[in-house]
């Protein structure tokens, strides 16, 4: 048997990225990350760093791996904002990642605070950034100053999700550092936004998700919003909050031609939108709305049934199941048919 002292480093460096791979809560994948915990006044020491301090050999594999340092998570939760923490402990543990990562593309995550105190480092970095995330609960986000420097210098950015509302931001500066944005592909952002009338490359979104907090919805008259539905571009749309019930509600409903997969958490959402083209319909219920559990059945064309019996009373459910017997009459001896009847779902 050989011993962990003789290993390869090739197969040393595959068990480090092992030891430093974590499981992403938003996405349910998993990714080698460098994370700093904010705890009180101290971080929690990554993985990466106490790799380092264990031998010569180990030392040398760990700085020298480029994909252990460049996806940079900040997790500084708000409660320890006045626990005393020395910002400088912060700003060493990102610098020194980002002289560790080479040449590498830079993924950045933020978590409540970290922003503000880390952002001189990373903002030279911008040529390399390929993913900017901020989460929900982000307090310290860009500031005018911070997207003006971001113009024209993010050339590798494929996804930034930005869902914090914050009304005082500056139009001109967010719209202007997004110029010259060629590989831009995921975006997410707070719904309001798309009532602003904002420049900004959105025909080259094709995962596109929207935050509704309550603000007005947008409907067929802004210009804005049917410019994004309706990009050929466009293939997955994530839509998340609590909307009012639309049951009777008197509005146009809004076409989104090249939809492919759509993914909501309450289906208040789907009578606004006409999908010819979807695949995928990814139903998020986890929580109640207006005091009651959905747990309705969808129907061909996204329709939506409060319940089974509702459904089963339904012309769609009828013409649904004769089709599905001709189908199924017409098939026998070919094999079965790739398709699913999503009236069995609830």
């Amino acid at each position: 048997m050989v011993s962990i002292w003789n290993l390869p480093l090739d197969i040393l460096q595959r068990i480090f990225i092992h030891c430093c791979t974590n499981l992403d809560k938003r996405t349910g994948t998993q990714a080698c990350t460098y994370n700093l915990v904010v705890t009180g006044a101290s971080i929690v020491l990554p993985c990466q760093n106490t790799l380092r301090h264990v031998s010569h050999q180990w030392r040398f594999v760990v700085e020298y791996s480029a994909v252990l340092w460049s996806n940079i998570h900040i997790i500084w939760p708000c409660e320890y904002r006045h626990a005393g923490l020395r910002v400088e402990i912060l700003r060493y543990f990102v610098h020194y990642a980002i002289l560790r990562s080479q040449t590498n593309d830079l993924d950045i995550y933020i978590e409540d605070e970290g922003w503000e105190e880390t952002a001189r480092l990373l903002l030279p970095q911008s040529h390399r950034w390929r993913s900017l995330v901020f989460a929900k609960s982000a307090i310290t986000v860009p500031t005018a100053a911070d997207f003006r420097a971001m113009r024209c210098k993010i050339p590798r950015l494929q996804k930034f999700r930005f869902p914090v509302w914050t009304p005082d931001l500056d139009y001109d500066a967010f719209q202007k550092a997004f110029v010259d944005a060629p590989t831009l592909r995921t975006f997410e952002c707070n719904l309001a936004m798309l009532t602003w009338g904002l420049r900004f490359p959105w025909t080259q979104i094709v995962n596109l998700s929207l935050v509704y907090s309550g603000s007005r919805l947008p409907g067929v008259g802004d210009k804005t919003f049917n410019k994004v539905m309706q990009s050929s571009n466009l293939r997955r749309l994530t839509i998340s909050g609590l909307l009012p019930d639309t049951t009777g509600r008197d509005a146009s409903t809004i076409a989104v031609p090249h939809l492919q997969e759509l993914s909501a958490n309450t289906p208040n959402w789907i009578p606004l939108f006409v999908l010819p083209a979807l695949k995928t319909n990814r139903r998020r219920f986890g929580g109640s709305v207006q005091g009651s559990s959905p747990a309705g059945v969808w129907g061909p064309n996204t329709q939506y049934f409060r319940s089974k019996r509702e459904y089963a009373e339904s012309p769609s459910r009828s013409v649904a199941t004769t089709a599905q017997r001709e189908n199924h009459a017409s098939s026998r001896g070919a094999g079965p048919r790739s398709g699913r009847l999503l009236s069995d779902r609830c």
